[in-house]
């Protein structure tokens, strides 16, 4: 079970470089996708690359794009719990998400492929420099709703223009509620 002390250092907006997973930065190329990680199935195509899913011990889920030409994984979404929603949808919460730099297809292409075509609901908690970009341009999409989920259970509606990260120093009491916040984002 994850600590009160612990969540709190997920939901707000980490102030850490990020690091991008090998996967997704070296030169190496992967001949069979579904060798990757163990289990994985194609579940569809985003931008002309395959798009696998696969269960990972512990609960979570590993979602990733092998793109065909090239023989490179380009984006890697892994979630450390994954749950059923309460409208059928699967839940995954705790993202960490890395992409290729030079990749032709952009992680929120691969974010509207998971909650449009594959009934996915994406939960975040930590909020990297590149996931605050990732979650400002999901937001002003029609397809995708995003909402705020407060620790006691509250949920906050989510409109475009809204504060929805904020720093770990923060002092003033509206910054650290919204820190606080988990980001829901479901199919609209």
């Amino acid at each position: 079970m994850l600590s009160f002390k612990s969540f709190l250092k997920e939901a707000w907006q980490a102030d850490k470089a990020e690091v991008r997973s090998p996967e997704v930065s070296g030169h190496s190329t992967v001949s069979e996708p579904h060798k990757f990680r163990k289990g994985a199935e194609k579940i569809g195509e985003v931008g002309g690359m395959h798009l696998y899913a696969s269960h990972n011990p512990g609960g979570g889920m590993t979602h990733y794009t092998w793109n065909p030409h090239d023989k490179k994984i380009h984006h890697v979404l892994t979630n450390t719990e994954t749950t059923k929603d309460h409208d059928g949808s699967t839940r995954l919460k705790y993202l960490t998400a890395h992409s290729r730099k030079d990749s032709p297809v952009k992680m929120t292409d691969v974010y509207h492929a998971l909650v449009t075509k594959h009934n996915r609901t994406l939960v975040g908690t930590s909020h990297s420099g590149g996931a605050v970009k990732v979650w400002n341009r999901m937001r002003d999409n029609p397809d995708v709703k995003i909402h705020g989920e407060h620790p006691d259970g509250t949920k906050t509606e989510i409109k475009s223009g809204d504060k929805i990260h904020a720093h770990t120093t923060t002092k003033d009491p509206a910054e650290k509620k919204i820190g606080r916040m988990a980001l829901v984002m479901k199919k609209a």
